[in-house]
């Protein structure tokens, strides 16, 4: 299960204050830059564009994971999601390996007996920080990004500027909090739409 904020960074100002940011740094517990290239498919009746979900291959540095994704909630800008993501070279190899992560069988079986179609391009760079954050005995790792880069769809393309904060465990209530300090400390704006929704949108 995915537990996640995502918003829009306003400008580049608003993007180095916060690396730079005291609080920030002192909960840093690891750094990575990661180059990412995501192609977005879906079968040509749109099965998981009906459940709102995604499928995606994605290059990150030197490696490629294939990724579902399924919607179950949002509010208040903290998107919920099942996911699921196994390493593969190619779209096919991953929809036979997800099974084995936890994705719904059945629904792996229908995409791997379909026509798989490409529905757009996604490429950004991302600073990800590994942050460790505690309070009166409570802890969580999160992970906070900031992508910088473009989404591309049918001779379109459109500018990724935006933060993620995500929980990778630990106390959700926690999370939750911190997540709050983060949005208004820098006064960030949710970003209600996912980077595939708004390739979409082109």
């Amino acid at each position: 299960m995915e537990l996640e904020f995502k918003w829009d960074l306003p400008d580049a100002e608003v993007l180095e204050s916060m690396r730079a940011d005291p609080e920030i740094a002192a909960l840093c517990i690891g750094q990575e830059d990661i180059a990412m290239d995501a192609v977005y498919y879906d079968t040509a009746d749109g099965l998981f564009t009906g459940m709102r979900g995604a499928l995606r291959l994605r290059r990150e540095n030197d490696t490629t994971v294939c990724c579902m994704k399924a919607e179950r909630a949002a509010r208040d800008g903290l998107q919920v999601r099942e996911e699921y993501e196994v390493p593969a070279a190619e779209i096919r190899e991953g929809l036979e390996k997800l099974p084995a992560a936890g994705a719904p069988e059945e629904l792996c079986r229908r995409a791997l007996a379909s026509e798989l179609v490409e529905l757009c391009r996604i490429a950004y760079l991302r600073t990800s920080l590994t942050l460790a954050v505690e309070e009166k005995g409570r802890n969580a790792t999160v992970e906070l990004d900031f992508d910088r880069g473009e989404t591309r769809r049918q001779g379109r393309t459109g500018l990724i500027r935006e933060v993620e904060l995500e929980l990778k465990q630990g106390d959700e209530e926690l999370f939750l909090a911190f997540a709050a300090r983060l949005q208004e400390r820098f006064a960030l704006r949710i970003q209600e739409k996912s980077k595939l929704a708004r390739a979409m949108g082109l």
